[in-house]
């Protein structure tokens, strides 16, 4: 089952990437794509196969597979929603500075003359 080391290393990169607070966006979609088409070609995989087909050895093998998968899974979980909440706040944060910014420049430049002594 080469297929499901290929998705533990992508996923180990995916988690990498989400970790690392100067990771783009582009390159965890793209990670999180290539680990969907992944587990979708995995899928049908483990419908067909019969337990009994494997040795002993091969069956030891997989189930520790599909716990670093699994461990992998669950540790992404919530670092996503770690990030996809901070990059909310940065937003949130952005845009209130946005609002600030504009409403100082909506105000102009006020007019002083009245207090300006003609000489």
């Amino acid at each position: 089952m080469n297929i499901l080391d290929e998705l533990n290393a992508t996923s180990g990169k995916l988690l990498e990437l989400v970790e690392d607070e100067h990771s783009s966006i582009d390159a965890i979609e793209e990670l999180m794509q290539q680990r969907g088409s992944m587990i979708a070609e995995l899928d049908p995989l483990t419908d067909n196969v019969e337990p009994s087909a494997f040795t002993p050895e091969e069956q030891d093998t997989l189930v520790e597979k599909f716990r670093v998968y699994r461990k992998l899974h669950e540790t992404i979980q919530p670092a996503l929603e770690k990030l996809m909440n901070g990059k909310e706040e940065v937003m949130g944060d952005a845009y209130k500075r946005r609002r600030a910014d504009d409403r100082y420049h909506l105000l102009g430049t006020p007019d002083i003359s009245y207090y300006q002594t003609s000489k």
